[in-house]
């Protein structure tokens, strides 16, 4: 029958057939239409899971990745604290007071009477803290010569082989100038040795000349621990000066430049002795 109307115009069928094909139509245009709202539906909930699904995902990589990150942070925090190569289990006080006995003990190694005056107790004092909290890697004493600065220096590898059996290798500037030069193996080795004292830095040869390469070895000494963050404890001669202009020069600054002058500024604790401190030896 439906085939047969289909095949009929309009102006052919009967009034019956006539509405037997708008009931048909209007079958279609129903069934079209719940089909298509069906299909819609179908689709906003498709796209709603999808929505959720990867809300879902991206909210577990989300933590996955902040947990991630939190460990990794964490793991990075470990690594950069540096821990202290000697840590004294002891008060700044009780510090001072060791320190006190092994810098009497070196100035009377040498057959001399040590001069307790405010002068010295101040700088005891300073390096027992500096000692007890390790706030920097290295030390700097600066001052006139003759003032105390290799005594305290030996009096800070004594106490610490003492109380901690750490043994601080000591040695000149000259004498580590030569080995950059002359055995660079030995050389290498004080970059990573745990403690180090670095006496009279400048008064070496700044720059030598090794295999015919020239090369500073002081300044390379000093950033190598810089960048380990090594226990250093250095004396030094060189000062701050005022020029016939009325400006100030540092010395230090002026011989090793402004790069190596940085990161002294940056891993040493530093004692300025009293430019009016005369020599001891006087």
């Amino acid at each position: 029958m439906e085939h047969a109307i289909a095949t009929k115009k309009p102006e052919e069928m009967t009034e019956e057939e006539l509405e037997a094909k708008r009931q048909f139509d209007e079958w279609y245009r129903q069934d079209q239409e719940e089909r298509e709202c069906q299909r819609k539906k179908s689709e906003e909930e498709a796209k709603a899971y999808r929505e959720k699904y990867w809300k879902m995902v991206s909210q577990n990589e989300k933590q996955a990745s902040e947990r991630s990150l939190e460990w990794f942070a964490g793991q990075v925090s470990m690594s950069c604290k540096a821990e202290p190569p000697v840590r004294l289990d002891m008060t700044a006080e009780v510090a001072e007071q060791y320190l006190r006995v092994a810098y009497v003990g070196e100035v009377q190694r040498r057959g001399c009477v040590m001069k307790d005056d405010g002068y010295t107790r101040a700088v005891l004092r300073s390096v027992g803290r500096w000692l007890v909290t390790l706030p920097k890697p290295g030390l700097m004493l600066r001052g006139y010569i003759g003032v105390g600065k290799t005594t305290m220096m030996l009096a800070v590898k004594r106490m610490l082989y003492l109380l901690t059996n750490e043994v601080m290798t000591v040695a000149d500037a000259r004498e580590i100038a030569a080995l950059g030069k002359n055995s660079p193996a030995e050389f290498n080795g004080l970059k990573r040795c745990k403690l180090l004292g670095i006496d009279d830095l400048g008064t070496e040869a700044v720059i030598v000349k090794s295999y015919g390469n020239e090369f500073s070895p002081l300044a390379e000494l000093i950033a190598a621990r810089y960048s380990s963050r090594l226990f250093t404890v250095i004396t030094t001669n060189l000062s701050v000066l005022v020029d016939s202009q009325g400006m100030e020069v540092d010395e230090l600054q002026k011989t090793y430049g402004d790069r190596i002058f940085d990161r002294l500024r940056e891993m040493c604790n530093t004692i300025c002795y009293d430019g009016e401190q005369k020599s001891y030896r006087v």
